[in-house]
């Protein structure tokens, strides 16, 4: 599951006009929270994923019409 939050969480940020900042501060980060997103070896805390997760490429919160 945490690859899949991971990978997905690759895809919002490959999505055009989506950055890494912009995600990170959408989602209540630090701007730098996202930095080393493209290594192979992030390790992102519980606590990050869980704040990405409802911004982020298949999230029921992204995919609702409410939510736009």
């Amino acid at each position: 599951m945490v690859h899949e939050i991971i990978k997905r969480v690759r895809e919002t940020l490959a999505q055009p006009g989506m950055s890494k900042h912009k995600l990170a501060i959408v989602a209540g980060l630090h701007r730098n929270t996202l930095r080393d997103v493209d290594d192979p070896d992030w390790n992102p805390s519980a606590a990050t994923l869980a704040a990405l997760e409802p911004h982020i490429v298949g999230s029921e919160v992204e995919a609702s019409p409410e939510a736009a």
